[in-house]
């Protein structure tokens, strides 16, 4: 079997409607599971606050701290509003990448379509508070200071053109990394049941790629933190055009 093939969409259930398609798929089953994770965590971390909290909350409470402190060293103080939604971006891409994890699930952040989805989405929200606080004032950004004027319109181009490019960047990068590492882990899983399937000496030779298997999917579990930290580490970048 191919190591694609995980990323395959399956439909249950068909529906089209006026010509655009609402089947219920594979990965909508996914999508609502992770909607019914993520609203767990939060409606359980805001109801369940103890005065000593338990691992899960304590866990939780430092990875608010330290998004939090990141917001406020890379926007300042004034920008303390902002916290709740870094923290909601980086709990759903986390928590989307771990659902990806679960063996024969569906991997949602290794459909291209989402992560793109979610950076054209901040894309289009820090563009729109940067011109809410700064007006006009935020066209800015596409001419630094000091550029001589003989090669400002092809620095106003190269600027817009990277500029453009952050909604597609934010994405693209979440989504090669989990496909990479969901697909090394498919091949290596495959690989080691093929050996030990044939039995004998072989089955003892597959005790090697399976403990591989389980150092790289430990390694996989950091990549879905680093990589989820990294998305968030980018939009507040992004942000500090907006409010600096």
């Amino acid at each position: 079997m191919s190591p694609l093939s995980q990323y395959s969409i399956h439909s249950y259930l068909s529906v089209l409607i006026g010509g655009l398609d609402f089947s219920f798929t594979s990965s909508t089953i996914y999508y609502i599971i992770s909607l019914f994770v993520i609203a767990y965590i939060f409606t359980t971390s805001i109801d369940t606050l103890l005065l000593v909290p338990n691992r899960f909350q304590s866990g939780l409470e430092q990875v608010y701290t330290m998004l939090r402190a990141m917001v406020v060293n890379q926007l300042g103080n004034s920008s303390i509003t902002l916290v709740p939604l870094i923290v909601t971006i980086f709990m759903v891409i986390f928590i989307l990448n771990l659902i990806g994890l679960i063996p024969h699930s569906f991997s949602i952040t290794s459909q291209g379509i989402v992560p793109i989805f979610l950076s054209f989405s901040v894309f289009l929200g820090f563009t729109f508070l940067g011109f809410v606080n700064k007006r006009l004032g935020y066209l800015s950004i596409f001419l630094p200071q000091g550029v001589p004027g003989f090669i400002s319109p092809f620095v106003v181009l190269v600027e817009v053109i990277s500029y453009l490019s952050r909604s597609l960047s934010l994405g693209l990068r979440l989504f090669a990394n989990m496909f990479a590492g969901h697909t090394l882990l498919n091949i290596l899983g495959s690989f080691t049941v093929k050996i030990g399937e044939l039995g004998g000496i072989y089955l003892l030779l597959a005790i090697f790629p399976f403990f591989f298997i389980l150092f790289f999917s430990f390694l996989e579990l950091l990549v879905c933190f680093l990589q989820s930290l990294v998305f968030v580490i980018l939009v507040l970048t992004y942000l500090e055009d907006t409010t600096n």
